[in-house]
């Protein structure tokens, strides 16, 4: 027996706290960073079955007398003891990523009293697609117990690669199973869909506003991943979670010395923009998922207000010439646009000097029209009232030279009265 050493103890528990669950006797889901795990009794899932072996008979493996400790794949396999905080014992079965796979609980002898996999285990098992108003269809699955489990960890065979593959060994334990297999676009774990929902695209709008060299264009392929752990079984320390639910990958074309694409994941309220990941995701992305440049979507009406210095706000709809703009392009304008609206109210709200707070609104003014023409777009109104905006800005700049502070009653319609009166 290959005993671990305690650095390697140390080092599985440390993924399994960041990455596992474990399964109590009622059935219900704890975290391992809720439990305490007894690090010096880690072991792997070899030695842990040699030691069963001891009071049994080595058991058989396709026919033949074999011995399951023996197999190396199986030292890639953890089980590490772990106290609930309801006082439980239970042995927690991990992969190499710490992810949790499946749960024995044992008798005050030490016999295994029940085995049963994770449900975060069940979920990749049936990933292939795989459907049946059967429950028993699916539960033909999953081994169940430690003995077989360990089998199919050898035979690789614990996750079927395809349907195909899954339908054999379903119709190996029910021949008379009645299986449905999902359409195309039920069965992948990952969708790729031109109409993208609303909630990403503003994400996309965002990311793309905040990041200079980050341009909408260079946007070539969007996927949503279903199943976080399709990422995290094949790229290690992602920080992607299972129970954060489902992941937006983002390809945008490279323009590193590389050559690889930029990847962007999109968990939650969480975004993965680390340049490791790009080689490995760009592979992935090519091989596992199908590979559809971004079209461009519906263009859709926008409108752009402006409120001028007289309070009095104008909207104009985006005009589509010179060029058009795709609905994606208009929201990252528009999100930019935004920034620059906040800004001004910053300016408006401080106490700077009236004189400063002009200098400022020319170059927020400046800066809307650097956006125009940026995604060329033509608002003739509102740049209208922008230039005569500016214009009174600049009004005030130069009279504020000659103005003695002390003078009273001046024209409301005087243009230091009308950036006070903002």
């Amino acid at each position: 027996m290959n005993q671990i050493e305690m650095t390697e103890k140390n080092w599985i528990t440390t993924k399994a706290y960041q990455n596992a669950s474990a399964i109590t006797s009622e059935g219900s889901s704890k975290r391992l960073d809720n439990c305490v795990i007894d690090i010096p009794n880690v072991i792997t899932l070899r030695d842990y079955i040699a030691e069963k072996e001891r009071k049994e008979n080595a058991f058989q493996l396709d026919g033949e007398d074999v011995s399951l400790y023996e197999d190396e794949k199986l030292s890639k396999v953890y089980v590490l003891p772990v106290l609930l905080p309801d006082g439980q014992q239970v042995k927690v079965i991990v992969n190499q990523k710490g992810q949790d796979m499946a749960c024995v609980f044992e008798d005050e002898e030490g016999n295994i009293s029940t085995f049963t996999l994770t449900p975060r285990m069940k979920k990749e098992i049936t990933a292939v697609g795989i459907e049946s108003k059967d429950i028993r269809v699916l539960d033909a699955l999953y081994p169940e117990t430690l003995n077989a489990f360990a089998e199919e960890i050898s035979k690789d065979t614990l996750i079927p690669k395809t349907q195909e593959k899954a339908i054999e060994k379903i119709n190996h334990k029910m021949p008379d199973a009645k299986v449905n297999v999902p359409n195309e676009e039920v069965k992948q774990e990952v969708e790729q869909n031109e109409e993208i929902p609303e909630e990403i695209r503003d994400k996309i709008a965002t990311i793309c506003s905040e990041n200079p060299d980050c341009h909408i264009e260079d946007l070539k392929q969007i996927i949503y991943v279903r199943n976080p752990n399709s990422i995290t079984d094949k790229i290690e320390n992602t920080g992607l979670n299972y129970e954060r639910g489902e992941v937006v990958c983002l390809r945008f074309k490279g323009k590193e010395i590389s050559g690889n694409d930029r990847i962007m994941m999109l968990q939650g309220d969480r975004t993965i923009d680390k340049r490791e990941y790009d080689a490995d995701m760009s592979v992935l992305m090519d091989k596992e998922y199908p590979k559809e440049k971004i079209d461009n979507l519906e263009d859709k009406n926008m409108k752009i207000s402006y409120t001028d210095l007289d309070n009095h706000t104008y909207i104009s709809e985006i005009q589509r010439e010179p060029r058009d703009l795709t609905l994606m392009q208009k929201q990252i304008m528009l999100k930019e646009l935004e920034t620059i609206n906040q800004n001004e109210k910053k300016i408006w709200n401080s106490d700077l000097p009236i004189e400063d707070k002009a200098r400022e609104m020319i170059k927020i003014n400046n800066k809307r029209i650097e956006v125009f023409k940026k995604y060329g777009i033509s608002v003739p109104n509102i740049e209208l009232e922008i230039k005569a905006d500016n214009d009174i800005s600049k009004k005030v700049l130069e009279d504020n030279k000659n103005v003695d502070d002390d003078a009273d009653g001046r024209d409301p319609r005087d243009p230091i009265e009308i950036l006070n009166h903002r």
